[in-house]
C-alpha cells in the first residue's frame, strides 16, 4: 500500500525499483549498471485528496538485489519511502522467479530507500 499522497504538496506518486546488485552475493564476479543504475518505472498515480492508498507495482525483467521505493513528487523535489520483503531493505529476485513471472509482497519502511 502506498500511503504518500497525504505528503504535503504531492501531486502524483510512482513505484519504482533501482538494481543495486547482484543476485549472488560478493564476492560473485558479476557486473550491473552503476552511472546511472538500472531504474524500472512501475505504476503510478496522480494525488486527489481523496486518495491516500493504494496498491503498486513494478515489474523487473532481470534477476538481482533491487531497492524498492514509492516517490511521492512534491512542489520541492520528492519524498520517499523504502519497501521490503519481510523486515530487508533489499527484495532479492532470483533467476527462477523471473521465468516464473513470480511476486514478491513487500511492506514499507521507515523512510525513503540509503543510497546504494
Amino acid at each position: 500500500m502506498i500511503d504518500l499522497c497525504g505528503t504535503s504538496g504531492a501531486t502524483a506518486v510512482s513505484f519504482r525499483a533501482t538494481k543495486i546488485g547482484c543476485e549472488q552475493p560478493k564476492p560473485a564476479p558479476c557486473t550491473i549498471k552503476v552511472d546511472p543504475y538500472e531504474e524500472v518505472v512501475g505504476d503510478a498515480a496522480t494525488c486527489p485528496a481523496s486518495q491516500n492508498a493504494a496498491e503498486m507495482r513494478v515489474v523487473v525483467k532481470s534477476a538481482g538485489r533491487w531497492q524498492v521505493e514509492a516517490r511521492a513528487l512534491t512542489d520541492s523535489g520528492y519524498v520517499g519511502k523504502c519497501f521490503g520483503p519481510g523486515t530487508e531493505e533489499v527484495t532479492l529476485v532470483t533467476k527462477a522467479q523471473v521465468e516464473a513471472g513470480a511476486t514478491i509482497a513487500v511492506s514499507g519502511r521507515s523512510g525513503p530507500c540509503p543510497p546504494p
